[in-house]
């Protein structure tokens, strides 16, 4: 049995790009908000929200739904209690109208990605992840 590959650290990089290194993923970016930076043990990190939002480009939907999950699990990142949050309930006349105009919209290239009041409001980093899932595609 082949011995199993070593794990890929993911590494992010503010401005020139280093170099490739044997089991290093680098990300480059232009710039790093110091919102977005913490220490762990000592050794510069990204924050685990800044570290979802990069992931969003290479996990699957479920994949990230499932990290997030967990990290909020973990309390390693949190969002406001969804209990001041009030359904509203759209009558069917305008979910068949939202359902045509998406699909329109799709027609002619539009990608539709539906967010909810609630998903902005109480769920930021799964909307953002989504988002730069997107963009990077």
């Amino acid at each position: 049995m082949p011995p199993a590959a070593p794990p890929t650290i993911d590494v992010t990089v503010v401005g020139r790009n280093p170099g490739q290194r044997p089991g290093i993923r680098l990300h480059r970016v232009r710039h790093l908000d110091d919102q977005d930076r913490t220490r762990r043990h000592g050794l510069p990190v990204t924050t685990p929200a800044r570290t979802i939002l990069a992931q969003a480009a290479v996990l699957a939907p479920r994949d990230l739904e499932r990290t997030i999950v967990e990290t909020r699990r973990q309390r390693l990142v949190t969002a406001p209690s969804a209990s001041s949050w009030r359904s509203t309930a759209g009558d069917r006349k305008a979910f068949e109208t939202d359902r045509r105009r998406d699909a329109d919209l799709q027609a002619n290239g539009y990608i539709v990605l539906r967010i909810t009041a609630r998903q902005l409001r109480h769920e930021p980093l799964y909307v953002a992840a989504r988002l730069g899932a997107l963009l990077t595609r």
